[in-house]
């Protein structure tokens, strides 16, 4: 049974208001470490590691890194406005639908990825089969904050999104690129570019 401390003495009860105090004031440190904490879990990195993607120089690694990239819902509440998050989220899960779960054979990493330089259909199978190697990777980036008014509606401003492109020849300009990866968390994750349209829907 809780029962309260009850005293007279003026030095005592001083104490006591103490005590009160200071066990308010650890709470309200501790609620707001536990709030910055919870923060700091979804944050999008102001220095992101590029390395990473000199480990996918292959097609065949590049199938999986897309695949395991794709963002949950509060990844993309950091890149989207508003209602404009979970439609984003919605759609993707239609297209991971489409092309993980129907059984068809899709030219998936064609279909993600903006080829940049003259392919031939050979090339483009090759990609898609897993079978193609890169020599070497480049990035480019450009901020939400840039884009043209009738996007900024519903991106969140001033997100940094990168382009990568996986080059044939290590001095190539252009090669083989996928635009849409943020780092959040240190861990790169897979935005691909929705049709406008989807949120007007």
């Amino acid at each position: 049974m809780n029962t309260k401390f009850k005293t007279n003495n003026p030095f005592q009860k001083s104490l006591i208001r103490f005590y009160n105090f200071s066990k308010g004031l650890v709470i309200f440190f501790f609620i707001i470490l536990i709030s910055s904490c919870i923060n700091d879990s979804q944050k999008i990195d102001d220095n992101p590691n590029f390395k990473y993607f000199e480990n996918y120089l292959s097609s065949k690694s590049q199938y999986d890194m897309l695949k395991t990239g794709f963002p949950t819902l509060e990844e993309c509440k950091l890149v989207f406005k508003d209602k404009y998050a979970s439609t984003y989220y919605n759609w993707l899960n239609a297209i991971k639908d489409e092309y993980f779960n129907t059984g068809k054979n899709k030219n998936f990493l064609t279909y993600f990825g903006m080829i940049k330089y003259v392919f031939t259909k050979d090339e483009e199978n090759t990609i898609n089969s897993g079978a193609k190697i890169f020599k070497s990777v480049k990035y480019d980036s450009i901020s939400t904050s840039e884009f043209r008014e009738e996007w900024k509606t519903f991106y969140q401003p001033s997100v940094k999104i990168y382009s990568v492109f996986f080059l044939n020849e290590i001095n190539d300009e252009t090669g083989f690129e996928y635009n849409g990866f943020i780092s959040i968390n240190n861990q790169w994750k897979f935005f691909p570019k929705p049709k406008r349209s989807i949120f007007n829907n």
